[in-house]
């Protein structure tokens, strides 16, 4: 799990915006932290994304 891979959610939820992640939010990262990828932080457009995504993405 990373920022890149929101983005990339975000993305195609702008073009199917009926789009469902998988385990692409808060309690996953929680969970799974040890391989949740930190990035340098980079502007991330979070339109298309929950409020449970968003709160993943401020973590990483």
């Amino acid at each position: 799990m990373d920022a890149r891979g929101f983005a990339i959610l975000a993305r195609l939820r702008g073009k199917y915006g009926q789009t469902e992640s998988v385990l692409m939010d808060f309690a996953a990262l929680e969970t799974h932290r040890r391989w949740a990828v930190r990035v340098a932080s980079s502007p991330l457009k979070m339109f298309g994304l929950t409020p449970n995504e968003r709160a993943a993405v401020v973590v990483l």
